[in-house]
Formats: C-alpha cells, sequence, structure tokens
C-alpha cells in the first residue's frame, strides 16, 4: 500500500482581520437560520459520537453545497477526511482537501467549510470522558480570549494525502 504523506508548517502570525471575517460569516449565518425555517447542523443524522478508551471521535457528513462555521477549538486534535472535497478557510487561508487527507488542527482553530461533494470529516479529541456536554466544555472555546497565547507565533502542521 502506497502511503502520501505531506508536512506543511506556516510561519507567521494569527491574523485578527481574518479571524473577524470567520466570525462574520458565522453571525451572518445565525442571522439567516433565525430569519428562515432553515435550520443549522446539530446533534442529527449527519453527526455520529464514537468512544474508544481514552478517545472521542465525532464524524460529520456534510452535504454538497452546505457551509459550516465550526467552533473555536481550546485544543490540538486530529482531522480526518475520509470521503469528499471541501474548501477551507482559516485565518492563514483558504485550502481545498480531498480524501483522503489527515491533518493536525492547532490550538485556536476556527474554520467555515464548504462541501462541493458529500464529505465525511472525522475529529479526534484524547478525553476519558464520554458526556459531550464536558467535552466540549474542556475543547471549545466561545471566544479567542479564552486561549492563552494565540497572539504569537503560529505554526500549523497537517499531515495527509494528496491534495
Amino acid at each position: 500500500m502506497r502511503t502520501n504523506v505531506v508536512t506543511l508548517d506556516i510561519d507567521g502570525m494569527p491574523d485578527p482581520e481574518k479571524r473577524e471575517e470567520i466570525l462574520g460569516i458565522e453571525d451572518r449565518m445565525n442571522q439567516f437560520l433565525e430569519d428562515s425555517d432553515q435550520e443549522g447542523i446539530g446533534e442529527n443524522d449527519n453527526v455520529r459520537h464514537i468512544f474508544a478508551p481514552g478517545v472521542y471521535a465525532r464524524e460529520i457528513t456534510i452535504n454538497p453545497g452546505e457551509f459550516i462555521v465550526g467552533k473555536l477549538h481550546k485544543t490540538s486534535h486530529i482531522n480526518i477526511i475520509s470521503e469528499g472535497d471541501i474548501s477551507v478557510k482559516t485565518e492563514f487561508g483558504t485550502h481545498r482537501y480531498k480524501a483522503p487527507y489527515t491533518f493536525v488542527s492547532q490550538v485556536g482553530t476556527k474554520r467555515v467549510v464548504f462541501a462541493h461533494e458529500k464529505t465525511i470529516w472525522t475529529t479526534i479529541h484524547p478525553t476519558e470522558e464520554t458526556d459531550l456536554e464536558k467535552i466540549e466544555d474542556h475543547v471549545i472555546a466561545k471566544t479567542y480570549d479564552e486561549i492563552p497565547g494565540l497572539d504569537g507565533p503560529c505554526k500549523p502542521k497537517e499531515i495527509g494525502g494528496d491534495k
């Protein structure tokens, strides 16, 4: 079996303007949902929770044409795109990933994603916890201010297959 591994280091400072842009997109999406009969993605058939000793995985299926604004992560974690084709915008730019693709999200990551085709995306978090609310309290921040040290240099690393 042939394995492709790509490591990408991005040196630089966080971009507050791009952060604000992502937060603005999230605000507009939330306003749209409030003003319409549409529902956002929640705990429904699109989300699956998987537990193993010391590990929690959250698998989401994103349908073609869907936009999602992810939550702000307090911790680094592994991401696996096991199926699909998706564009991802972060404060470091916009990239398009095609499955299979595996990478590590760094502390303070928040993204806007658009699915070009059905995409299955799994995040993996180390924890002994099985209570979803407690897991979210541990790994999700409500604001960037809750995460110390985000104004320093960042070096996100991505490890995965062909882009």
